[in-house]
């Protein structure tokens, strides 16, 4: 099993049912680790911490993200305050679903990014 890992900033992002990847933004106020923002389950708003993935597979057009809420965080152990409320780190292995049918991943390196891409082609 590998390490889980907590998410900083700016790591890229990709839903299965989209064409071009983006990367989390994260615009509120802490928490920080090592100087970075850390992402936790609440930042996964569209069009503030989630952008466009381009063209969508579902829908035939341009991709309009309709995220629920970040699955598989960090539960139990460590609770944050972020936004005013406590809430749950996102991991390594977090993903975030779309409404519409899409899953978003998260990838640390534009290398990772690139080989996932790949081997989906």
């Amino acid at each position: 099993m590998s390490q889980q890992k907590y998410v900083p900033a700016n790591v890229f992002l990709r839903c299965d049912k989209g064409v071009t990847p983006c990367q989390l933004k994260i615009v509120r106020p802490g928490p920080d680790l090592y100087d970075e923002k850390w992402a936790v389950e609440g930042d996964g708003l569209p069009g503030i911490n989630v952008s466009t993935f381009g063209a969508c597979a579902i829908t035939k057009g341009p991709c309009v993200p309709l995220t629920a809420r970040w699955q598989r965080t960090l539960v139990g152990a460590l609770q944050v305050r972020a936004g005013g409320i406590l809430q749950n780190p996102l991991l390594n292995d977090s993903v975030l679903p779309c409404t519409v049918g899409g899953k978003i991943d998260i990838f640390f390196t534009r290398a990772a990014l690139t080989q996932a891409l790949q081997a989906t082609t």
